[in-house]
């Protein structure tokens, strides 16, 4: 279960990459306050969704947060206690790892270089 403003917020998310056919959106903070949503319950929301393995944030100092909305989980995350006795050839993954490897290197936060 999300707690608070998160299901608002990953309402709102998936509804700007529905709208930009994508799975990556930045986190506006004036769209989030017209939703009624403050910076602060919107900051714990995307916490809570990252958390919960649903998306993936890039932070940068300065910039807006980069929220990728993350493919659901193929398998079913399993308590850890579970896990001792089981095989770790036939191991169960949580849903963090999925989506991750797929997408290439973890983006970078300095601007792109030009050609010179």
């Amino acid at each position: 279960m999300l707690p608070g403003k998160a299901l608002h917020v990953a309402v709102r998310l998936y509804c700007e990459a529905r709208v930009g056919k994508t799975n990556k959106v930045s986190i506006s903070m004036t769209d989030m306050a017209k939703m009624g949503i403050s910076r602060f319950s919107a900051s714990r929301g995307v916490l809570a969704l990252e958390r919960a393995g649903l998306v993936f944030v890039a932070r940068c100092a300065g910039r807006k947060p980069v929220v990728t909305i993350l493919p659901p989980a193929s398998t079913i995350p399993v308590h850890p206690d579970a896990m001792k006795s089981a095989d770790t050839d036939n191991a169960i993954t949580g849903p963090d790892k999925k989506g991750r490897d797929e997408e290439g290197p973890m983006p970078s936060c300095e601007p792109a270089e030009s050609g010179e």
